[in-house]
C-alpha cells in the first residue's frame, strides 16, 4: 500500500499515524451497548455528490451524526474508505505456526487489509457467510454476507452485498477498475484525474464505492438472482444482467493506491535481453499511465525515448488511421490500451502485429487474460522463424504461458497457477536471462552439433557400403557382420555423444557478460543448409577414402580377405568418428578423455569376444595397426587442417572472449 485518495483529502503510507487518529476521533467513544458501526443518518441525507460534500461534509456510515467540521469530514471519509477496504475483499486471517497471517490470491487485498489494520482496524475473521471487524475505539462489529460477485478478468470488479448486525442496513461495496466504476458511481470531478496521478507514479489503482440497499429492493435482487441461478441457458449473463441493476448511482468512497515492486534484476534482465535480440512485449492488465511508469522504471522503454499512443480507439476508422500514422512514424516504443487493442484485434489483427514488431518494445495495458492470449497466438503465426516465450506470474498469465511457444512460469504473490502450466519455472524474472544466455544458447549448439554428428555418423557407414559395392561389382553383400554394424550405433560411438552434449563453447560468466552471443544464434549459422552440406560432403569424402584406401593397401596380398578388408575398414571407421567428435570439443573434461577411451575400449572389447568376426592374429599384428593408421590419416587428415585453417584465419566470436 502508498496512497488513499478520498477525493478532497490524500493519505500515504507515511501519514498512518494521522490516519489512525482521524479513525478515532470519528468513532464514538466505547460503551456497554455502543451505537451501530454502520449506523448513520438516512441515505437521503447524505451528499448526493462530491460537489455537495464540500459545502455540507458527508457523516460516516460509523457512528453518528458529527460535527461538520473539517476534522470530522476527514475522519469520517477515512471511516468509510477503510471500512470499503475491509469488507470487500476475499482475504482470510489464519494461523501457521503460531503466527497469524493474512491468505488471500491477490498481493493486493493483503496490502490494502494490511493497511486497514495499520491503522486500527482489525480482521478477526472471514468465512463465507460473516465478516467480523475489531474497531480502534475496541468495538467488535459482525457483518453477514449475502451475497458475493468474485472477481473476473471481463467484469474488471468484484462485490460484496452485507448486512450490520446491530443495525440490520444492508450495503453494496464494489471495488474495481476505474475504467469500469467511473460508469456506477454518482458524477464526480476527480476520479480519472486521480487515477491517472496515482498510476503516473507506478502504482496499480483500485476504486471503491458502496449504495445501501432498502428491504424492497434487496428482496426484489434475491428474486431475481435465484431466477438467473435456474436457467440452463445463459446462466452467466443473466446473473451479470441482474448484478448491473445494483450497481448504479453508487457512492465513490476512495481510491488506492498499491506499488508493484518490481523483483530484483528485472531491470538488467531486460537490458541484456534485449542486447541479445529479444524482442520485448508487456503484457498487463494495469492502468496506460501504470504501465509505462513500469516500462520507464524497468528499462524497457528508456527516459526520454518516443512512445507512440494507441489508446482510446473504438472504431475500425480510427485504428486505420493510428496504424497509418504508426508505420510512417517509426521506430517508436508503441503503447496500447485493452479497448483499443480489442478493435485492433478484431479488425486488423495481422497488420497491427507487424507494426508492433517493428517496434523496439510494445506495452499493452488493461488486457484481458484472453486478449493476452490472443496476442501471444497472433505472434507464433507473425514471428516466422522465431519462437514466443510467455512469461508470467499469476493466474491471469496461464492462457498466454499456454499460448506460447515456450511458457514461462514465475511462483508469484498469487500462487503457483502459472508455473504449473508452464514448460519452465525459475524463481524470479532475473533467472530468465541464465535460462535464455546460457541454458537456452547451450541447447541450441549442442543439439545442432548432435543433430549433424548423427547424420554424419549414419551416411559415411552407408557411403563406405556402397563404395564396397561398386568395387566388387555392386554384389549383394554387406561389407560389415551384422553385430558390428548394431555395434557402430550404439556401445563403439556412444560414449562420445556426451561429450557433444556437455560440451561448452564459453563460460557461464561470458555468456552472461556478452548477452550478444545469443543474438548470433538468429543467423542459424549452427545448423543451416551450408553446414549440412559440408556434412555430407565430409561424409562422402570420408566414407570413400576409408573403403578406397583399404582395398589399395590389401590388394597386392597374396591372399585378399574380406575379413582383413572389413577389420581394417571398420577399426579405421570407428577411428574416424571419434576424432571427429573430439575436433568439435571446445572445453576438454576428464569425463570426455574417458568417454572416448571407453569407447575404445569396448571396440577392441568386441574384437576378442568376436573370433567369427575379427582374426585377432591379424588385428593385433604390427601390418594391420600400420595399415587403419594410414587409412585414418586420409579419412581425418584433410578435414583437421580445414577446421584448423578456419579457426586460424576465420575463427568464432567467441574464441576471441576466452
Amino acid at each position: 500500500f502508498r496512497k488513499l485518495h478520498l477525493g478532497f483529502a490524500m493519505f500515504s503510507r507515511e501519514n498512518l499515524d494521522d490516519i489512525r487518529s482521524y479513525l478515532v476521533d470519528a468513532l464514538p467513544a466505547s460503551a456497554p451497548n455502543p451505537p451501530s458501526a454502520l449506523a448513520s443518518s438516512p441515505s437521503s441525507k447524505r451528499a448526493s455528490s462530491v460537489e455537495e460534500a464540500t459545502s455540507a461534509p458527508p457523516r460516516s456510515s460509523f457512528g453518528g451524526a458529527g460535527a461538520v467540521s473539517s476534522s470530522n469530514r476527514i475522519g469520517c471519509g477515512l471511516l468509510d474508505a477503510v471500512l470499503a477496504i475491509m469488507i470487500a475483499h476475499n482475504v482470510t486471517p489464519a494461523e501457521e505456526d503460531g503466527v497469524r497471517v493474512l491468505q488471500a490470491a491477490s498481493p493486493d487485498e493483503v496490502a490494502l487489509v494490511q493497511f486497514a489494520e495499520s491503522v486500527g482496524i482489525t480482521l478477526l475473521s472471514r468465512s463465507a457467510t460473516q465478516i467480523e471487524l475489531a474497531m480502534p475505539n475496541g468495538e467488535r462489529r459482525v457483518l453477514s454476507i449475502l451475497q458475493e460477485f468474485p472477481f473476473t478478468s471481463s467484469a474488471k470488479r468484484m462485490g460484496i452485498i452485507v448486512r450490520d448486525e446491530a443495525s440490520q442496513r444492508v450495503w453494496l461495496y464494489v471495488k474495481g477498475a476505474d475504467s469500469v466504476l467511473a460508469k456506477m458511481v454518482r458524477f464526480n470531478d476527480w476520479l480519472d484525474e486521480e487515477t491517472g496521478n496515482l498510476a503516473r507514479d507506478g502504482l496499480r489503482t483500485l476504486v471503491f464505492a458502496r449504495r445501501e440497499l432498502d428491504d424492497r429492493e434487496f428482496s426484489l435482487f434475491e428474486t431475481r438472482w435465484h431466477q438467473a441461478r435456474l436457467q440452463s441457458h445463459g446462466r452467466a449473463s443473466a446473473l451479470l444482467d441482474v448484478q448491473r441493476t445494483l450497481e448504479l448511482d453508487m457512492e465513490l468512497l476512495a481510491v488506492s493506491g498499491v506499488e508493484d515492486k518490481l523483483q530484483p534484476g528485472v531491470r538488467g534482465a531486460l537490458e541484456k535481453l534485449r542486447h541479445a535480440g529479444v524482442r520485448v512485449w508487456m503484457l498487463t492488465g494495469d492502468k496506460v499511465e501504470t504501465a509505462t511508469c513500469v516500462a520507464v522504471s524497468a528499462r524497457l522503454a528508456e527516459r526520454g525515448e518516443p512512445l507512440f499512443h494507441m489508446v482510446g480507439i473504438t472504431s475500425r476508422v480510427e485504428a486505420a488511421a493510428q496504424l497509418a500514422v504508426y508505420r510512417r512514424g517509426g521506430g517508436k516504443v508503441l503503447i496500447v490500451d485493452g479497448t483499443s487493442l480489442s478493435v485492433l484485434l478484431e479488425h486488423f489483427a495481422s497488420e497491427f502485429v507487424q507494426a508492433a514488431l517493428s517496434a523496439p518494445a510494445a506495452i499493452a495495458s488493461r488486457c484481458s487474460p484472453e486478449q493476452k492470449a490472443t496476442v501471444a497466438k497472433l505472434l507464433k503465426k507473425a514471428a516466422s522463424g522465431r519462437l514466443v516465450a510467455a512469461i508470467g506470474d499469476g493466474g491471469n498469465d496461464v492462457s498466454m504461458i499456454q499460448a506460447a511457444h515456450v511458457g514461462i512460469g514465475i511462483p508469484g504473490k498469487e500462487g503457483k497457477q502459472a508455473s504449473l502450466a508452464a514448460d519452465v519455472s525459475v524463481v524470479t524474472f532475473a533467472h530468465v536471462v541464465r535460462l535464455f544466455l546460457w541454458h537456452g544458447r547451450n541447447s541450441y549448439k549442442r543439439s545442432a552439433r548432435l543433430a549433424l554428428f548423427v547424420m554424419h555418423r549414419g551416411l559415411i557407414i552407408a557411403v563406405v557400403q556402397v563404395v564396397y559395392s561398386a568395387i566388387f561389382f555392386y554384389a549383394a553383400l554387406s561389407v560389415y557382420h551384422s553385430y558390428i554394424l548394431v555395434g557402430f550405433s550404439t556401445v563403439f560411438t556412444m560414449f562420445p555423444i556426451f561429450s557433444l552434449v556437455l560440451d561448452e563453447d564459453v563460460s557461464p560468466g561470458v555468456a552472461d557478460t556478452y548477452p550478444e552471443l545469443y543474438g548470433e544464434l538468429h543467423k542459424g549459422r549452427s545448423l543451416n543448409m551450408r553446414q549440412f552440406c559440408t556434412m555430407v560432403f565430409k561424409g562422402v569424402y570420408q566414407g570413400t577414402a576409408i573403403m578406397v584406401v583399404s582395398v589399395y593397401l590389401l590388394w597386392d596380398e597374396t591372399y585378399f580377405s574380406l575379413m582383413h578388408l572389413a577389420a581394417i575398414s571398420f577399426t579405421a571407421l570407428v577411428l574416424t568418428e571419434l576424432l571427429m567428435i573430439a575436433l568439435e570439443i571446445n572445453r576438454w573434461r576428464f569425463a570426455m578423455v574417458l568417454a572416448e577411451l571407453l569407447s575404445m575400449l569396448c571396440y577392441f572389447g568386441a574384437v576378442l569376444l568376436l573370433p567369427h568376426v575379427y582374426d585377432r592374429a591379424i588385428v593385433f599384428s604390427g601390418p594391420f595397426l600400420a595399415r587403419v593408421i594410414v587409412v585414418t590419416a586420409v579419412s581425418c587428415l584433410p578435414v583437421t587442417i580445414g577446421k584448423f585453417l578456419k579457426r586460424k584465419f576465420s575463427p568464432p566470436s567467441y574464441s576471441k572472449l576466452g
